[in-house]
């Protein structure tokens, strides 16, 4: 007799109940703090990760790298952060680079790192090209600063670093001290501007060279709630050299603006804007 098993699950490991799958479907609801910092760098390092159709910005020498420390649901699933707390919360660091797309003024996200399976998948599907690393940000216990006789208030003043790590490497380093709150409209970019991705999945199809998905595309995401967002003064970021990564090649000249804030979202899904 044939069989009927009938799998559930929005992606891998599809199952009989779809409990065992990584990630649930879209949308995706997020909060984070980031500790983000922009600079600029060789514009012509920049331009070997734009391939056609993207261009150079009008800032064509502008990067950035955020440390987030990220709370995440889907709506499928709300009470994941009660059911096992280790689904919904993890670290990333992000680097990016500004762009142009067809006339837009964006940004796309050049290399990244996270410490948890499932945000690493689930950013793969809309082309985050996360992989494993470890992040450490000295603000992820804020909420209790005050209450440290060592520390005192999280405010004006405080100093904080965050790193990334990956593979036994030390990948990036970054230090600034809170100076000022600001309005969030006081953000430089890339903040306010959308995001172009490199959506890529090889085919393992003998024969075949051809990926099976090979895009670029726009995330889609409902407009940003914001925290306390914070301006920081006293900065630094640098690059540690790696044995089989390439992030080094911009690396920061100059640090343009650096923030700490806090914010909320939710991705709806993508937009294609380009099939290769």
């Amino acid at each position: 007799m044939g069989s009927s098993a009938d799998l559930k699950g929005y992606c891998m490991p599809l199952s009989p109940e779809g409990k065992a799958q990584l990630v649930g479907p879209l949308p995706w609801h997020f909060s984070m703090d980031v500790m983000a910092f922009i600079y600029r760098t060789n514009p012509d390092e920049i331009k070997k990760l734009l391939p056609e159709p993207f261009e150079p910005s009008s800032e064509p020498d502008i990067a950035y790298v955020w440390f987030m420390d990220t709370l995440s649901i889907w709506e499928a699933d709300k009470d994941m952060i009660y059911v096992n707390p280790e689904r919904a919360m993890y670290r990333e660091c992000m680097l990016g680079i500004r762009c142009r797309v067809k006339g837009i003024e964006g940004h796309r996200v050049a290399y990244m790192w996270a410490d948890n399976d499932f945000t690493l998948l689930r950013g793969w599907f809309y082309g985050y090209p996360k992989k494993l690393g470890r992040i450490h940000m000295s603000s992820s216990k804020r909420q209790i600063y005050e209450l440290n006789k060592g520390i005192g208030r999280f405010g004006a003043g405080t100093r904080l670093q965050s790193f990334c790590e990956a593979h036994g490497e030390r990948l990036i380093t970054g230090n600034m001290r809170l100076s000022k709150q600001i309005a969030p409209s006081a953000l430089l970019p890339p903040f306010g501007l959308p995001t172009f991705n490199i959506l890529h999945f090889p085919t393992t199809e003998i024969g075949s060279d051809k990926p099976l998905v090979y895009q670029v595309i726009q995330p889609i995401a409902e407009p940003p709630a914001w925290g306390d967002v914070w301006a920081a003064d006293d900065t630094s970021l640098s690059f540690t050299e790696s044995e089989i990564e390439e992030h080094t090649a911009i690396r920061p000249r100059e640090i343009s603006g650096a923030y700490f804030l806090s914010m909320g979202l939710s991705f709806k899904g993508i937009k294609v804007i380009h099939q290769y």
